[in-house]
């Protein structure tokens, strides 16, 4: 029975708390777009009590999928499911933090629905991609299938600036990432800065993207675009916001540790887990994402309030070829250092972002000349 008792017991919480996440994430992202627009106050938005979010998420969104709709637009139900079905399914094998305590001696519980999967950065990506195979089935226009297959291309780069990562960990599985900065001392933003460039375009797209159930209109391209005679709106601001949390942690995970920190020490001593260890990594690992999905949303609507596409665009022209020479740097350069030579390694780095970053700015500026 447990086999499959506790996948299932996991399922359910991580369902629940993606849930709650997920609408007062769309209630921040209400109160940021708000904010000296529309002069709405915080009651004119609707936030009067704690759980008013999670109640008004909970009715937009099963509502819509339990409405009643018209023959012909069956397979928006199959692609509305489809698409949550995806979703769900990419934070499998994302882990939450340390293992903690099982019920026997000295056995643990891992803090993921699907432990051990060796390629486990590569299933996240790949859920994350066919997340986008829902709209394919329900879109049917010639500008809705354009549009999904402008969002299959941004995890091209996506992919490609995970390959130093993968590189310097030795591995595909997310747990040993993990450990490998902890080993190491030094999170791989540090060794990493064009891959970390490479990948920021295509987690800003997605928190561009993101589009709360709480708005009353949304004149994006992009929006209208989504909801056009395809999915529900409120079942792609849910898929919407689903995967702006997979990139986060992702990004969390691949460059910043994680639940531990870059101390060497963190990883010595004793591996029987314990419910301390397991509480702080826990509570680390979601501040984090926290902080990164709070930066994302704060960054996009202050400062770059732009469509997805530009991010798109900006994926295609900077990320590939950052992410191609950070492969470059990370297979090439890197081993001409010993491994404890950690500041030369990260000088290398940022020198080449650097120059490459410059390069990029001036190969822009002379486009848009002659354009």
């Amino acid at each position: 029975m447990n086999e499959w008792m506790e996948p299932a017991i996991k399922s359910l919480l991580l369902i629940a708390a993606l849930y709650c996440a997920a609408s007062y994430i769309f209630a921040l992202d209400r109160l940021m777009a708000s904010d000296g627009k529309s002069g709405k106050n915080l009651t004119g938005m609707g936030i009067r009590t704690c759980t008013h979010p999670l109640r008004t998420g909970l009715g937009h969104f099963f509502g819509e999928l339990a409405a009643p709709v018209e023959q012909q637009r069956i397979r928006a139900r199959v692609g509305s499911v489809i698409l949550v079905t995806i979703a769900l399914l990419a934070f499998a094998a994302i882990p939450f933090g340390a293992p903690i305590p099982g019920i026997s001696p000295n056995s643990s519980i891992a803090a993921s629905v699907a432990p051990g999967i060796r390629v486990g950065l590569l299933f996240v990506l790949a859920m994350s991609g066919l997340c986008v195979c829902g709209s394919v089935i329900a879109s049917s226009e010639v500008r809705e299938t354009t549009h999904v297959a402008n969002r299959i291309a941004k995890f091209v780069p996506l992919g490609l600036s995970t390959v130093g990562v993968v590189l310097l960990s030795g591995s595909m599985n997310l747990e040993r990432i993990v450990a490998s900065q902890s080993e190491w001392g030094i999170w791989w933003v540090m060794l990493q800065p064009l891959g970390f460039a490479a990948f920021l375009p295509s987690v800003l797209e997605s928190a561009a993207r993101l589009r709360s159930p709480f708005h009353d209109v949304d004149d994006s391209p992009e929006a209208r675009t989504d909801s056009i005679h395809t999915i529900p709106a409120g079942v792609v601001s849910f898929t919407d916001i689903l995967h702006m949390i997979v990139l986060a942690y992702l990004l969390v995970i691949l460059f910043f540790g994680g639940w531990k920190s870059c101390v060497p020490a963190a990883s010595s001593g004793t591996s029987v887990a314990t419910w301390t260890g397991a509480l702080i990594g826990f509570v680390a690992l979601q501040l984090k994402v926290a902080a990164v999905i709070v930066a994302l949303m704060w960054l996009y609507r202050k400062h770059l309030e732009a469509g997805p596409s530009r991010f798109l665009r900006l994926a295609h022209k900077m990320a590939i070829p950052f992410g191609l020479l950070n492969i470059v740097v990370t297979g090439f350069a890197f081993p001409f250092f010993d491994r404890s030579a950690l500041v030369a390694k990260a000088a290398v780095a940022w020198g080449v972002l650097l120059i490459a970053g410059m390069v990029f700015n001036l190969l822009s500026r002379r486009q848009g000349n002659h354009s």
